[in-house]
């Protein structure tokens, strides 16, 4: 990459409309109060986007442009990059074709060929950090119950994919599923949806409910029934 400097200018100011665009998104705004509840030694209670003031002021052009390179060389290289061909040709043709084009790259720096580190120790979410509850003045009328529960690190597990069967099991909407029982038997909710993030830091379940106006008042059923 060149890192040419207007360009640059040009991204920050992309990437600060963006965090902008986020402020004003429900989601996020809860998500950032699960990351105020982590262990400030853990990155996950850092700010993790990036505005105006975070990337750009009292920093020269050309000292972002020495970061830029310089994190480049240290985590951009060969042994942290996979490749993808598709394509009519025979698999050897594409094999032969990714040789000629990407065979000649540098293998990178000594700090890139090292292990990649990993961020999950101190745990984001130890047990004195758990069991919480906090009450956040949501933007939109229908009411919402998150609960989140932290979990090991599941990067490794890109094969085997275990979060999917946790977001299958609990998000099964069939009969006798706690989707139905919450939501045809007992009125208490509206819709009801299970999602998994996992990075370094280790993964995160969120389970999220809609409430309807007895399951506001009866929110305790709602988190028995789990």
């Amino acid at each position: 990459p060149l890192f040419a400097p207007r360009y640059m200018e040009k991204e920050v100011h992309a990437v600060d409309s963006e965090h902008a665009k986020n402020v004003q998104d429900p989601s996020r705004r809860l998500y950032e109060v699960l990351n105020a509840l982590a262990d400030p030694r853990s990155p996950v209670s850092r700010f993790r986007t990036g505005d105006l003031q975070t990337l750009s002021k009292g920093t020269e052009s050309s000292d972002m442009r020495n970061e830029l390179q310089g994190w480049f060389g240290k985590h951009y290289c060969p042994s942290r990059m996979a490749l993808a061909t598709y394509g009519s040709e025979s698999v050897a043709a594409q094999l032969a074709r990714a040789a000629q084009l990407f065979g000649n790259l540098s293998a990178g720096s000594r700090t890139c060929q090292e292990a990649r580190k990993t961020w999950d120790v101190p745990a984001p979410y130890s047990p004195n950090r758990m069991g919480k509850w906090v009450t956040v003045l949501g933007t939109q009328p229908q009411p919402q119950l998150i609960q989140a529960f932290p979990l090991p690190d599941l990067t490794k597990e890109f094969k085997s994919q275990p979060s999917k069967y946790i977001k299958y099991i609990l998000g099964y909407g069939g009969e006798k599923s706690l989707l139905t029982l919450l939501r045809d038997d007992l009125g208490l909710v509206s819709s009801f949806d299970v999602g998994v993030e996992t990075d370094s830091t280790g993964a995160l379940l969120i389970v999220s409910y809609s409430l309807s106006r007895q399951g506001l008042a009866r929110v305790d059923i709602v988190l028995g029934a789990f």
